[in-house]
């Protein structure tokens, strides 16, 4: 149901008949993220279910307000079970992933990239954090001023992004 109302909500919002890709924004269930990489089974949280959310996607192309859906910010696990699924109540497949992906996060080269290949799920990675948050633009590094730089005026946000091999790899780039 949520889905379906923020649907609604954004086509009145856009003044439009349809939107060509709708994603899911977030995993509903616990999954490990942004840079997490460890598996927390007492994080679990009761979420509508992956069956959920995948019917409502299939309602909204069938009642013609999506073309096409996607996911993001998605783990390999919930990719397999959003596709299969989807095959199972006839749904289209996802046609996209917006995922965390740069030249020092590559995380979706792994086994993400395998179920996402034209060969499994044919799903597009559109990637995000391409310059990692800004850090590989070189603007952080030898003293520039960056007292108006998100990453100064919130120093705990993408915590991935600071490292020194991402310094290093701006140096490189630049």
């Amino acid at each position: 149901q949520q889905i379906l109302a923020a649907c609604d909500a954004s086509l009145r919002r856009l003044q439009t008949d349809y939107i060509d890709l709708y994603q899911i924004h977030w995993p509903a269930r616990y999954a490990p993220l942004f840079g997490g990489r460890q598996y927390h089974p007492s994080s679990e949280r009761d979420a509508p279910s992956i069956e959920e959310q995948v019917t409502a996607m299939g309602e909204l192309i069938k009642a013609g307000k999506v073309k096409h859906w996607g996911l993001s910010n998605e783990t390999t696990f919930g990719v397999c079970q959003f596709c299969e699924t989807a095959k199972r109540l006839g749904v289209p497949l996802p046609v996209s992933i917006q995922n965390d992906f740069s030249p020092v996060l590559r995380v979706f080269e792994g086994e993400l990239a395998e179920a996402c290949a034209p060969s499994n799920y044919n799903i597009g990675l559109l990637a995000y954090g391409v310059l990692a948050g800004g850090a590989l633009s070189g603007k952080y590094l030898n003293g520039a001023d960056t007292s108006r730089g998100r990453h100064t005026l919130f120093p705990g946000f993408q915590p991935r992004y600071h490292a020194p091999r991402t310094s290093d790899a701006a140096r490189e780039l630049g």
